[in-house]
């Protein structure tokens, strides 16, 4: 895989107002609803929670790295989809007069987020939208680097899933909503820019790296994008080396999958191969 370049990061989850926030652990809870500056008023207030928080992570992501929101290829991740969106519909249909709502139903569908934010940034670059369970991540960083493979200057990666209905999911495992987003370019090894921030130079398949405990909140840990937020820890602690993509190492019943990443000041993007192993996510030490 040629490395890929990260130049611009963005998160959103209730008391999480920014990647920053969450690296830095300054937990707001008044933090309760997504910005989502880039949907005008009157979509803003039709989207679902989930797509608000997309297109928040997203607008962060895109600001910070510089690209056109009008014109970057997009991939958009979800293990579930607008499933509280679901969820109502279905009430719906089983209520006495069996009637839908147009708008609801309309907001239901998988590329929902994508959908929005493509009509509210007036883009015409190539998007998708990508549902692959716990994998989800991977997927869509996969996605992402046969997209640049294939030619594109830049591809911003966005996961999120939202709070899961409790008929769906059991109370032990249930989360938050969160989305993450990551901007990412092609870049040819030995050259340096001051805009990178890291460099995926590796994407693996589930694996057997080390697997430790992690600080995560609770209402987080079992959100199925929560290896973004390892990965934004990664980024922000300069990690080099093979982090596994895995918020709840207690569940032994399935590997997590994997990714080499390198700092910007890595000799040619590569990684050393003695700091493989899994990064805790764990608050920064003061230096």
């Amino acid at each position: 895989m040629r490395p890929m370049v990260i130049t611009g990061v963005g998160a959103w989850s209730p008391g999480v107002a920014s990647a920053a926030a969450w690296v830095e652990r300054r937990l707001d809870p008044a933090q309760s609803r997504p910005a989502a500056p880039l949907l005008p008023s009157r979509e803003r207030r039709r989207a679902s929670l989930l797509t608000r928080a997309a297109a928040s992570a997203f607008g962060e992501a895109v600001t910070q790295s510089g690209e056109d929101a009008a014109t970057i290829a997009t991939v958009f991740g979800s293990a579930y989809g607008e499933g509280s969106t679901l969820a109502l519909l279905l009430d719906q249909l089983s209520s006495d007069d069996g009637a839908l709502s147009p708008m609801r139903f309309a907001g239901s569908v998988h590329n929902t987020a994508s959908g929005m934010l493509s009509i509210a940034c007036d883009a015409r670059g190539f998007t998708t939208s990508i549902a692959a369970g716990e994998l989800t991540l991977i997927a869509c960083l996969q996605e992402a680097a046969g997209l640049l493979a294939d030619g594109h200057d830049a591809v911003a990666v966005v996961v999120a899933d939202c709070a899961a209905p409790a008929s769906l999911i059991a109370d032990a495992e249930r989360f938050d909503t969160l989305a993450a987003a990551f901007v990412l370019r092609a870049r040819p090894a030995n050259s340096p820019d001051s805009s990178v921030l890291s460099c995926i130079v590796d994407l693996g398949q589930p694996s057997a790296l080390p697997r430790a405990a992690t600080d995560f909140p609770a209402q987080l840990r079992f959100n199925p994008c929560a290896a973004a937020l390892l990965l934004l820890d990664a980024i922000a602690a300069g990690v080099t080396g093979s982090i596994a993509l895995d918020a709840t190492p207690e569940r032994v019943d399935r590997q997590p999958c994997w990714l080499t990443i390198a700092t910007a000041s890595a000799p040619g993007g590569q990684a050393d191969p003695s700091t493989v192993g899994q990064l805790e996510a764990t608050e920064p030490e003061a230096a």
